[in-house]
């Protein structure tokens, strides 16, 4: 897409995550390395934090989807760099492995997205947007074994196969972990809000405003992700030596 016709609040808003994201690793780095109080990883204001950095990177990249030219080609990058940090942190930080982590996910429901992209065009951005939220409020545990707050069979949560689908086994570890439920239904509410703005003429108040540095920082999102958590370890690990 070109620079006249980027959504450049759509990229500001993403460089806000962006940027609160570098916060909070470098906030859980502080941590895990002892620099601050470990139990403060945990606490309910990081976990806050922390969810707001998701909800708004998954809500904004189904947002974006529609405004790619090879939603495939795309998924499989993603689906392929998050394999490539899993295999990174089972290597050298088996302590602090991910496993289905956002890359992985966002891969995988840009590409479950466009498979389904023809029937989900059929539906009214409306009730797609409204359905979704509420499939997603509604599956919101079910990485714990629950639905709409019933349980769900045991049979369900046996293997990394079953993880990867939000059926995790009670063994299973992983720091950033984000499987394909309920996570692809707020992908898909960013999908569908998408077609809801584009029906209702409001893109061309996405336009602006254009904040030359955030729009920088949007633009290059996946570059900045990719390293900036090794940059800020790096530079931790090295402080207790200088």
């Amino acid at each position: 897409m070109s620079r006249r016709k980027r959504l450049s609040a759509v990229d500001c808003i993403r460089a806000a995550a962006i940027i609160s994201m570098i916060l909070y690793h470098g906030f859980w780095d502080l941590c895990s390395l002892g620099f601050l109080q470990g139990g403060l990883i945990g606490s309910l204001s990081a976990v806050i934090w922390q969810r707001s950095i998701a909800f708004t990177f998954i809500a904004v990249s189904g947002f974006c989807f529609s405004l790619g030219k090879k939603p495939i080609k795309n998924g499989i990058i993603l689906f392929l760099l998050g394999a490539g940090i899993s295999a990174a942190t089972a290597v050298f930080m088996p302590q602090n492995i991910i496993l289905f982590g956002i890359l992985t996910f966002l891969g995988s429901a840009a590409l479950v997205t466009a498979l389904l992209d023809f029937t989900l065009k059929k539906i009214s951005p409306y009730i797609g947007l409204i359905l979704s939220l509420v499939l997603f409020v509604l599956a919101f545990d079910i990485n714990a074994g629950h639905i709409a707050g019933l349980p769900l069979p045991a049979a369900l949560y046996t293997n990394c196969i079953t993880a990867f689908f939000g059926f995790p086994p009670r063994d299973f570890f992983s720091v950033d972990y984000f499987p394909l439920f309920p996570w692809l239904f707020l992908y898909l509410a960013g999908y569908y809000l998408f077609k809801l703005c584009k029906r209702s003429n409001l893109l061309r108040f996405l336009r602006k405003p254009d904040i030359r540095p955030l729009t920088f920082i949007g633009r290059h999102s996946l570059v900045i992700y990719l390293a900036h958590q090794p940059i800020i370890y790096g530079i931790l690990c090295l402080i207790p030596r200088l």
